[in-house]
């Protein structure tokens, strides 16, 4: 079973958040806790409904409500991609692996096993360029040629011939 790291401010400092609806405060959550380590939910609207005992679930109000930000001074909407619907029926929560993995710096370790294996994931969905470049994640170093190429121990070798 999986840890997660949860933002105790979320309730009283994130405006967004405060926001939602209780269906959509919940759902966020839920889609936080359930996806994998590099923030991919599978989408699965069916087991949400169920697993939180919710009447209703409307995929594309919940992205935009969770990606409307509110200017603290002007009260002014604007967006912000917190949550993105990917093709093949996945949902991305862009900021997941910059708050789970940073460390007290603000950066993430690109070196750690649970940050690798979580840039690979986004590298096979063709998000990880995007999530550098747009600061969804920010990393302690450049990462070097090669570093997602998997090494000669890590091939699975086919010896059935």
């Amino acid at each position: 079973m999986a840890k997660r790291f949860g933002d105790t401010d979320i309730w009283k400092k994130q405006r967004w958040f405060r926001k939602l609806s209780p269906d959509y405060k919940l759902s966020f959550l839920y889609i936080k806790d359930q996806c994998d380590h590099a923030g991919i939910w599978n989408i699965e609207c069916t087991d949400l409904i169920e697993d939180l005992g919710i009447s209703e679930f409307n995929l594309a109000d919940f992205v935009s409500a969770c990606n409307t930000e509110y200017d603290k001074n002007t009260g002014k909407i604007t967006l912000k991609e917190r949550i993105r619907i990917l093709d093949k029926g996945y949902i991305w929560v862009t900021g997941f692996i910059q708050f789970q993995y940073k460390g007290k710096e603000g950066l993430v370790n690109p070196y750690a096993a649970p940050v690798k294996t979580a840039l690979q994931i986004l590298s096979g969905f063709k998000l990880l360029d995007e999530a550098l470049n747009k600061s969804f994640i920010t990393l302690t170093e450049v990462l070097p040629e090669g570093y997602l190429t998997p090494k000669e121990k890590d091939i699975v070798k086919d010896n059935s011939i």
